[in-house]
């Protein structure tokens, strides 16, 4: 009559749920994943804990107040170390920073050594040790002040680029040169710009077995070497394709720009002021100049320069195997 048609049994077969919470008879699925942890893109420091802290933690460092660094300061790769209204680095280690990866750039502070210290400033090395056939590449040291910082011995430069893995000696004639072992890459794409040296008691800037260098518009100011060959503004060793450009020069120690090494192919070293040279007392035997391109270095342009105010030595020297000028 009523157009229900009665079951056939009365008997409810739906199994009774066993779920003891409320997602779990939802059917809702909880993560036991770890949360992401998001990488800042720049991390602001005002000392020495904090910046020590935010090494490897972001892309870009910024330096608001003075640090020190107690130990010689490995830096990551990617990594921007940024100074705010200039503040000052000083290092209290035999170096201050150490660099070994790719895509690194210092920038807009002072680095000096810490009162009785006598460490030296920025190395840029070979990729975990000397041995490793990869080196660095992409290094960028831009407007900083380097006030004083140098050791007293072969290298301990403010900048040092060092990318040989051995040193041997040629027959003819007997001189000890840098080498690279068989499949070895050279430190790659390195800018040195817009930076002041000053009052440094060592040469100032070293570079050995690199490419594509640029070193353009910098300040080297009162340079002084232990020993009669330190003291430069620049030596360098094996490069290729390097530009040394409008950079001034002053009371430099002994040589301006010392290019060196048979290694060396594709040099230009144009529009540079070098008001003063050979001004260190250690100098007995020793011949100094403006520019210096010796050793088996090739291809070499130095035009458009201003070289002045020798104490004692030449203006240009271009000696010893080298050729293509």
């Amino acid at each position: 009559y009523l157009g229900i048609i009665e079951d056939e049994s009365s008997i409810d077969t739906t199994e009774e749920s066993t779920a003891t919470t409320e997602d779990e008879y939802f059917g809702t699925v909880t993560s036991t994943e770890e949360p992401t942890i998001t990488r800042p893109p720049f991390i602001n420091v005002t000392n020495s804990t904090e910046f020590k802290n935010a090494l490897g933690k972001t892309d870009i460092i910024n330096v608001f107040g003075n640090i020190t660094l107690e130990e010689f300061t490995y830096i990551p790769g990617n990594t921007t170390i940024r100074g705010i209204n200039n503040p000052i680095i000083e290092s209290a280690a035999a170096a201050a920073f150490n660099i070994r990866e790719d895509n690194i750039t210092l920038t807009g502070f002072t680095l000096k050594n810490a009162e009785g210290n006598k460490g030296y400033g920025i190395e840029i090395g070979r990729k975990g040790s000397r041995s490793n056939l990869n080196a660095p590449k992409n290094i960028t040291i831009d407007s900083i002040t380097f006030d004083g910082i140098a050791g007293s011995s072969d290298k301990a430069t403010a900048i040092n680029v060092s990318g040989y893995q051995f040193v041997s000696t040629l027959v003819e004639p007997i001189k000890d040169v840098p080498g690279l072992r068989e499949g070895a890459s050279l430190i790659k794409n390195v800018k040195i710009t817009n930076n002041l040296f000053k009052n440094i008691p060592n040469t100032a800037l070293e570079i050995w077995n690199a490419e594509d260098v640029v070193v353009d518009s910098n300040i080297f100011e009162s340079t002084r070497g232990t020993n009669t060959n330190r003291g430069n503004a620049v030596r360098a060793n094996s490069l290729v394709n390097a530009k040394f450009t409008s950079n001034t020069l002053r009371d430099i120690g002994r040589s301006g720009i010392e290019i060196t090494g048979n290694g060396t192919v594709g040099v230009l070293v144009q529009d540079n002021k070098i008001e003063k040279f050979g001004t260190q007392d250690i100098l007995v035997g020793t011949f100094t100049s403006g520019i210096t391109i010796v050793q088996g270095a090739n291809e070499v342009t130095i035009k458009d320069n201003i070289i002045e105010g020798s104490v004692k030595g030449g203006g240009v020297e271009m000696a010893r195997n080298s050729s293509n000028f």
